[in-house]
């Protein structure tokens, strides 16, 4: 059979080891012969039960398929193995540095109240307590954020690329528009802060960024009683601009995955 789908068969098929597969869907008795295999583990929680964890890699191939179309990436196969660690083959013909950030980014935007902005970059500045952690930006310049953010799931309704013009944005930015629940927070949250603070908007460990909220902000949160919309103005080319909003447009990761291993293998091995 012929599909042009990234990965339309999402196959669960339990053995007496109780492995999963998560199947590419490509023409019949396909095989790749030579291909870049990545070793992929999720970080499941010590306590999450075994079905736990099967429903978890039913959700991570869902979105692995949700982001591999979106990019067009087709003919990569995807694996479960018993101990539940997913092996990706990548043919050869595809950059794996292009496939890599759609399976290892979580894409879980959160934004957090800024304790202090540093002043340059790989500057450091060091949390006072728990509850604060230290993240960096695009261009290392450290902010210090509460650890617990005031936004997080499901806050956005869509994220869209905004061209460089010709009002001074010679870079590409983001913007954002989030859902009504989410507008009508994040315009209660603004009211409660003090002018010139900052708030962060963070994604994988990084701060996208960082905007100052004005007086004029505050007084806008407060009359229209929400805010819908907001903009990343980070460092970003096109490239870097398309995929972080492949990321938000898709579902997070449930879970942290993180690369095991990476290694070419070819059909002389066999030989």
């Amino acid at each position: 059979m012929n599909v042009n789908l990234a990965l339309i068969a999402l196959l669960a098929v339990a053995l007496g080891l109780g492995a999963f597969f998560v199947v590419q869907s490509m023409p019949a008795n396909t095989e790749l012969k030579d291909y870049i295999e990545l070793m992929l583990e999720p970080q499941f929680d010590t306590d999450l039960s075994y079905e736990a964890q099967e429903q978890m890699l039913l959700k991570i191939g869902e979105i692995f398929h949700q982001r591999l179309a979106a990019a067009g990436i087709k003919g990569v196969q995807l694996e479960v193995n018993e101990v539940f660690d997913i092996n990706v083959n990548i043919p050869l013909n595809i950059d794996p540095e292009e496939v890599k950030p759609l399976l290892l980014s979580k894409g879980q935007l959160s934004l957090h109240d800024v304790v202090q902005a540093g002043n340059a970059p790989n500057s450091t500045i060091t949390p006072n307590s728990d509850s604060e952690m230290m993240l960096k930006d695009t261009e290392d310049v450290p902010y210090l954020i509460l650890r617990e953010p005031f936004l997080s799931e499901g806050i956005l309704e869509s994220a869209k690329i905004a061209m460089p013009d010709d009002r001074g944005f010679s870079a590409f930015r983001i913007e954002l528009k989030f859902t009504e629940q989410a507008a009508q927070i994040f315009a209660t949250h603004i009211i409660e802060l003090a002018p010139n603070n900052h708030i962060a908007l963070v994604a994988d460990g990084t701060v996208l960024s960082a905007p100052m909220v004005t007086e004029s902000f505050i007084g806008f949160a407060r009359d229209r009683g929400a805010v819908d919309t907001a903009v990343i103005e980070g460092n970003f080319d096109e490239d870097g601009a398309q995929q972080l909003v492949l990321l938000l447009n898709t579902a997070p990761l449930p879970t942290e995955i993180i690369l095991l291993s990476e290694r070419l293998i070819t059909s002389q091995e066999d030989e």
